[in-house]
């Protein structure tokens, strides 16, 4: 289920961080320019991530629902520029999965429960992949509530796009490619999903959610499939909020490396700790 953990990886102090600009990720499917290591934690340049890593068989338990590593949603990461949000997420549903396919990425500004702009995913009926639509109509996965089935079919999280607004064009890449080497089970296979989407199309109506800086209000990313077995969330700051250079600087020499987690609800004792991290130091 949607959950907001909290950790850093450790300050940093700045003027020491080898970083890579966030234009040299290609979207490809591929986690090399991500720096991806084999605990799912990303390279020093990574925005913000959250790491929620799972397995068992499909009767292991998620949240809200079930089916194990291959409906596990992993890792999701995010990063942006001046142009361009890119996005990269780590799964066991293979693209080729047709009982409860991939949904598409959801955004909600302001947390406020209106997942205001989708990116599509894949093809559906009179909805084209890697597409940003505005105010859309949602399709919802089957849980009410963590292991509560919805009496109608229809239940609380929002899966994919049926319809909406035509606000902006992206790249996207989900390659039918199986990773291992990652995790506690380095023989299970995962599936990468990555995008990137034009930051100056976050406008919808008068309001524009894409400032110069990065965000202009807190929102929520979320992933999952269309049976929402598992759900994955990142929750970067809005630019407001982010310190100036010095600013971290004196955070980092004043505090050094400082984490903070917090453990998510066990699967049958499958389940490793849910960890959202930021970039130097700044906590979500």
């Amino acid at each position: 289920m949607l959950k907001r953990s909290v950790a850093t990886i450790g300050l940093a102090i700045p003027c020491l961080v080898l970083s890579v600009s966030a234009g040299a990720y290609q979207v490809d499917g591929l986690m090399s320019d991500w720096g991806i290591q084999s605990n799912f934690a990303p390279g020093p340049s990574v925005k913000h991530w959250t790491i929620e890593d799972q397995f068992g068989n499909s009767a292991a338990y998620l949240n809200p629902g079930y089916g194990g590593q291959r409906y596990d949603a992993e890792a999701i990461y995010m990063d942006w520029d001046a142009t361009s949000l890119y996005i990269l997420l780590i799964t066991g549903l293979p693209p080729t999965e047709t009982a409860y396919p991939a949904g598409d990425f959801a955004f909600d500004f302001g947390q406020n429960g209106t997942w205001d702009f989708g990116f599509t995913v894949r093809n559906r009926a009179g909805i084209g992949a890697a597409t940003l639509y505005g105010n859309p109509s949602w399709r919802y996965g089957l849980w009410d509530a963590p292991n509560v089935l919805a009496a109608n079919g229809q239940g609380a999280n929002v899966t994919a796009v049926q319809s909406g607004t035509i606000v902006g064009h992206g790249q996207l890449a989900y390659p039918n490619t199986p990773i291992s080497g990652l995790g506690d089970r380095p023989r299970d296979t995962h599936y990468v999903i990555e995008a990137s989407i034009p930051v100056d199309a976050f406008v919808f109506g008068n309001q524009d959610f894409w400032g110069a800086n990065g965000p202009t209000q807190k929102f929520d990313l979320q992933w999952t499939m269309l049976c929402a077995n598992d759900l994955i969330t990142v929750d970067p700051p809005p630019a407001a909020h982010v310190p100036e250079p010095a600013s971290l600087l004196l955070a980092a020499l004043g505090l050094g490396g400082v984490a903070f987690s917090r453990r998510r609800g066990a699967c049958a004792g499958k389940k490793r700790s849910s960890r959202t991290g930021t970039a130097a130091g700044i906590l979500t």
